[in-house]
């Protein structure tokens, strides 16, 4: 049985912040295009345990979208949003299943995702790059966006 200590606030907070992993191809399972499932090892001779990841410094258009969300938008502008998350998933579908990637771990979001920057083996910021193609949005941690 794990036993609980006194004073909780007084003892830091665990962290994986300044860890770095390779990932290699095929081995991250996608949720959205900011949010990934990766399982790894914290020492050699512990059990492989599945983590959440946050790619950071992206909000992408989500797989659930709200319906009243929705219900503000004409049916062109819900196409044009469907069409934007589609193209981000098929191109980080393509990308974590062809390169591999170096995951540099930081500290954990609200919702217990490990926020990560991702690289990919020859040096390009995936974050940048997907900004760059217009699949996403900058996002630092501040009012996610509005989808009109």
């Amino acid at each position: 049985m794990i036993q609980t200590v006194a004073n909780p606030k007084s003892y830091p907070k665990y962290s994986l912040a300044g860890k770095v992993l390779t990932a290699v191809k095929g081995t991250i399972s996608m949720y959205d295009p900011d949010t990934m499932h990766v399982a790894f090892k914290l020492a050699e001779d512990q059990p492989c345990y599945q983590y959440a990841l946050r790619v950071e410094g992206i909000d992408s258009i989500e797989n659930k979208i709200k319906k009243t969300d929705l219900n503000t938008l004409s049916e062109a502008q819900k196409q044009a949003l469907f069409k934007r998350r589609d193209e981000a998933l098929a191109y980080m579908s393509s990308l974590l299943s062809s390169t591999d990637l170096v995951i540099k771990l930081g500290d954990m979001d609200k919702y217990g995702r490990i926020l990560s920057r991702l690289t990919t083996s020859n040096g390009v910021d995936v974050s940048e790059d997907l900004i760059k193609r217009g699949l996403v949005f900058p996002y630092q941690g501040d009012t996610k966006m509005t989808l009109v």
